[in-house]
């Protein structure tokens, strides 16, 4: 599934994990995890050696992003241009709430592009209740749906695209 931005329905950290955890992953594929919580508070959640974690925070530091769309954008065009792998980004919520919905749906637009010409699959947390259906309809248009069974490995793509 290279090539491709999704998102998955999640209203916690654990379910966006558990959720990822259920897609095929090739092991010769890069893993990146960004997330609005610290490394430290991730190492219940996942294994951390199998992938590289981000912190979207204020904070300056090693492993850390800000949560800046422009510096959000940049981290994501350097990842992607080189080899080929998987991010899993949680946290749009919050940086709805930071920057609005338009702003971030504008980048999202246009990491869509940018992936689409890639080796990368993104796959984006986001809460079901989190978006009017206006806003939702329009994240889904840049950011499909991937449905994940719950009690099956099994993984395919929403129909609503």
């Amino acid at each position: 599934m290279s090539g491709r931005i999704q998102s998955i329905h999640a209203t916690s950290t654990e379910a966006f994990v558990e959720s990822f955890d259920r897609i095929e992953n090739d092991a010769e594929r890069d893993q990146i995890f960004i997330s609005r919580y610290p490394q430290s508070r991730l190492l219940d959640l996942l294994d951390i050696s199998e992938m590289k974690c981000y912190w979207l925070s204020l904070t300056q530091g090693t492993g850390t992003i800000e949560p800046s769309l422009e510096k959000i954008n940049h981290f994501l065009e350097s990842s992607i241009r080189d080899n080929a792998g998987n991010i899993y980004f949680e946290g749009m919520e919050w940086l709805i709430s930071l920057h609005g919905f338009d702003a971030v749906h504008s980048m999202l637009r246009t990491l869509s592009e940018r992936v689409s010409m890639s080796e990368w699959s993104v796959y984006i947390s986001i809460s079901g209740n989190s978006l009017d259906a206006r806003e939702m309809s329009r994240f889904y248009r840049e950011v499909p749906l991937l449905e994940i069974k719950e009690n099956e490995q099994d993984v395919h793509k929403s129909s609503e695209d």
